[in-house]
């Protein structure tokens, strides 16, 4: 952002320095912040669980080059929402 006011340069300022300046911000709205991402990570945790759940209770009735392909589809779905749960937990920690 090249504009009137330029670009904030946070390398440049100490730990504490930064501390400061969030601690003078909306600690409540931040604190909610941080419970809606723990929320999304946990919804998103409940996802993966039924997927696998959904996946491996139908595995019993669909066999061969379709279902292997559908297998390894869900299984990379549930690995990516797994992923996705971790980051908006990390984010939410960070919040904290």
């Amino acid at each position: 952002m090249d504009g009137q006011y330029g670009r904030t340069r946070f390398e440049e300022f100490t730990h504490a320095q930064l501390a400061e300046m969030l601690a003078a911000g909306r600690p409540p709205e931040i604190a909610a912040s941080a419970d809606s991402w723990r929320g999304v990570a946990n919804l998103l945790d409940d996802i993966g669980l039924v997927l696998e759940r959904q996946s491996n209770d139908f595995r019993d009735y669909w066999e061969g080059s379709a279902a292997n392909a559908h297998n390894a589809m869900i299984a990379a779905l549930v690995d990516g929402v797994k992923q996705v749960a971790w980051t908006a937990r990390r984010i939410g920690d960070q919040l904290s």
